[in-house]
């Protein structure tokens, strides 16, 4: 799954379930978020990340004191 931005809302928090409902059924899931432009999911995206059968790397990277959390996990 590529997905170019994750915010808080409704759109959002529905693909996340459904992404972590598929995980947890068997499925493989690999996910290449936008660091850049993926704000106020960061603790539902971070939960994920350590679920089994998901994958997660981050492109675009933010560094410096724009970073966002998830970028800063990933050692952007």
């Amino acid at each position: 799954l590529q997905y170019y931005a994750i915010h808080a809302d409704a759109s959002s928090a529905h693909l996340l379930r459904s992404v972590v409902n598929a995980a947890r059924r068997g499925v493989r899931v690999r996910i290449l978020l936008d660091d850049f432009h993926s704000t106020g999911r960061n603790a539902l995206v971070m939960r994920m990340a350590f679920e089994p059968n998901i994958e997660m790397r981050m492109f675009n990277p933010v560094a410096g004191p724009r970073a966002s959390f998830l970028g800063r996990m990933w050692g952007a």
